[in-house]
């Protein structure tokens, strides 16, 4: 099973049918929070849907479209993280992820997504990485633009988020910027 250990006590994994329970379990604690940015919630209250959704996933990674991930930490999960389907003509792929509220501000998130984007480009083949959020969700936005994400579009009225349309701000990162910043990050040593 894939398993990437980001650092110790903070592993990526898979996520797999065991884990229905406890992702439900941080959905249904985190709801009130996730819900002012991801349309989904009011879908995802029972683990039929959880399931539908791990083996959807897994399904995913064994067409070799990317992956989702449970975020592991300190042995409980507390998000997910992963690539939605993969364009591999034109070797694009779009991260997508959600953080525990009670795990947040400790640098896990940026730490998680800088794997997936090696991993994008490193072994998956991709040229081009995006990750596309709120224009108001600051943390979610933070993280790719530490990470040396380009912003390059608002998308106007992108998701209906229950009673109201948002925009969202569209960041990529180029295969040639992320080598020309592992170059500079090496001769920083």
């Amino acid at each position: 099973m894939f398993a990437i250990e980001v650092e110790p006590g903070l592993k990526l994994a898979l996520l797999r049918r065991r884990d229905a329970h406890a992702l439900l379990a941080q959905v249904d604690e985190n709801r009130n929070y996730l819900r002012q940015w991801m349309n989904w919630l009011d879908h995802t209250r029972n683990i039929n849907v959880v399931e539908k959704f791990i083996e959807s996933a897994l399904q995913q990674f064994a067409n070799q479209l990317g992956f989702q991930s449970g975020i592991f930490y300190e042995g409980n999960l507390v998000g997910v993280v992963g690539f939605k389907p993969i364009d591999p003509v034109n070797r694009i792929g779009e991260i997508g992820y959600w953080l525990s509220k009670h795990h947040q501000r400790r640098g896990i998130m940026s730490k998680c997504v800088r794997v997936l984007v090696q991993k994008g480009f490193e072994d998956l083949g991709l040229n081009k990485i995006e990750i596309r959020c709120a224009v108001e969700n600051h943390r979610s936005r933070a993280v790719a633009q530490r990470l040396g994400f380009v912003q390059e579009a608002v998308l106007r009225q992108q998701q209906w988020l229950y009673d109201h349309f948002v925009d969202h701000t569209v960041y990529s990162i180029l295969k040639s910027e992320y080598e020309a910043l592992q170059a500079r990050s090496s001769s920083d040593v």
